[in-house]
């Protein structure tokens, strides 16, 4: 038997292909979704404007420059740290999130809202979530991909689209996807992922994150093991199944539907803010032809020449060692054996470019302690009065109740307990008395004071009082 090399070579070049293309509706469904949750984002993040984004707030410019922190080079909400111009970030940002949505100059747009977040996150990098790290990557790669061939403005411009594309850009996208879940399985070694498979309780017992049916799922315990060990194997073996050179449709198929629903079920059973629409987005780009019509697609031509293979290998190496300082960071400072080195200058270049990364969620393991911030005074009745809230509170009561708060409040108790360090803390004060609602009769001049509010995430009883710690009081005169 002889082998007939053109044949081999054909049946490659075919598995190759299969692998680099992308359906062009699903990419137009993932631009109009990020276009919707962009504006969502600008209006949730609008509500802080003062409070996150100007120098009277909790975090002026001048202390991300003593903190000697990397901001992009584009960094555009650092040049000034008034309110009008934060205001006026905001309203670009809008534009740039509707004109995307819209497709008009799709790959423009894509660049300037990718610079506009990237500089929008720096600004305040303690309000970071990983939705937002999301984003900032399916922009850098829309920027690269034609998500605005189909069901856009530029696509009324130009000739009829086929149903999918070949090119070096989609291979890009779906190494990304790869790397986030494979490295963030990397991330959980702790006993309650690896040993105790109670990590999903854990997570759950953070204060203000579970929702009501994720409280009731913590009344099954064989459950939650089973949900553990579940989570560890879709993220460690399900992401691949987009490189998948065999039935790639089918492949791409299950993958994307076992992971969107992995994300609805962490949006049914946790509060996770626009992270969970943003990584089911995210998904969306991969759906396969089949699920738009029956019958193959129409594929085009391959979409870039010698250069943007070259440039997508430059970005995609470069985000898989992005990923390997990230970890091997993070284990260094969590005090966790490893083997990876350490790349300060790939993570200097990354935060410059707006490319950093860390996959790092509920690990090693989800905290052992949930913290919330208080701000309170004493009334001239005698009742403690939890200021940012208006409500009677008793001082060595529970932790404040977070789903009937309003969600601004919440992210700010939930955020910003993370940074307790003295001048932060005392920030966070003197906003709570300018800000504050005091109730009648009002408290006399005197002391508001913060404290924080630590309840142990593996205490089973749930009504077991926090242990309050005072981090700070001010002056304050609610009358002024």
């Amino acid at each position: 038997m002889y082998l007939d090399v053109e044949e081999w070579v054909d049946v490659n070049r075919q598995v190759i292909r299969a692998v680099a293309t992308l359906d062009l509706r699903s990419l137009a469904a993932m631009r109009i979704g990020i276009g919707a949750l962009m504006l969502a984002d600008v209006l949730e993040r609008s509500s802080r404007l003062t409070l996150d984004y100007t120098d009277e707030g909790l975090l002026p410019r001048s202390w991300l420059i003593e903190a000697g922190r990397d901001a992009p080079l584009l960094f555009v909400h650092g040049v000034d740290g008034g309110a009008p111009f934060a205001a006026a970030c905001m309203i670009a940002s809008a534009v740039v999130a509707a004109l995307l949505l819209a497709g008009w100059r799709t790959r423009m747009m894509s660049l300037l809202a990718w610079i506009l977040w990237s500089s929008l996150q720096a600004r305040n990098p303690m309000i970071a979530h990983h939705g937002d790290t999301i984003l900032r990557f399916i922009l850098f790669w829309g920027a690269l991909l034609p998500w605005g061939a189909r069901w856009s403005l530029d696509a009324r411009r130009r000739p009829p689209a086929p149903d999918a594309f070949v090119g070096p850009a989609a291979v890009g996208y779906l190494l990304q996807l790869v790397f986030v879940y494979a490295f963030s399985v990397a991330y959980k070694t702790g006993p309650a992922w690896r040993e105790d498979f109670d990590a999903v309780a854990l997570a759950l017992r953070v204060h203000g994150y579970a929702t009501p049916l994720g409280e009731a799922l913590l009344g099954y315990p064989r459950a939650i093991v089973a949900l553990t060990i579940s989570v560890l194997a879709l993220e460690a073996l399900g992401a691949f199944l987009v490189l998948s050179p065999w039935r790639t449709e089918a492949a791409r198929l299950v993958a994307a539907a076992a992971f969107i629903t992995f994300h609805v079920g962490l949006g049914l059973t946790m509060r996770l803010g626009l992270f969970v629409p943003l990584a089911i987005v995210a998904w969306i780009g991969v759906l396969p032809a089949r699920v738009w019509r029956r019958g193959p697609p129409t594929i085009g031509e391959s979409v870039g020449g010698r250069a943007a293979t070259w440039i997508t290998a430059a970005a995609t190496a470069f985000a898989l060692l992005v990923n390997v300082d990230a970890l091997a960071s993070f284990r260094a400072r969590t005090d966790v054996a490893s083997p990876l080195p350490a790349l300060p200058v790939v993570a200097k270049i990354a935060a410059r470019m707006g490319l950093s990364q860390e996959w790092s969620m509920f690990a090693p393991e989800p905290a052992s302690l949930s913290g919330r911030l208080r701000a309170t005074m004493t009334r001239a009745d005698g009742e403690t009065v939890d200021v940012l809230r208006g409500e009677v509170v008793e001082p060595n009561g529970p932790l404040p109740d977070g789903p009937r708060a309003p969600l601004r409040v919440r992210q700010q108790e939930l955020r910003w307990a993370y940074w307790m360090y003295p001048e932060a803390v005392e920030r966070y004060a003197r906003y709570a008395c300018a800000n504050g609602v005091f109730g009648e009769p009002p408290p006399p001049p005197g002391l508001l004071t913060v404290r924080a509010g630590l309840a142990s995430t593996r205490e089973v009883d749930r009504t077991t009082p926090p242990e309050w710690i005072e981090l700070v009081s001010v002056p304050c005169d609610p009358a002024r």
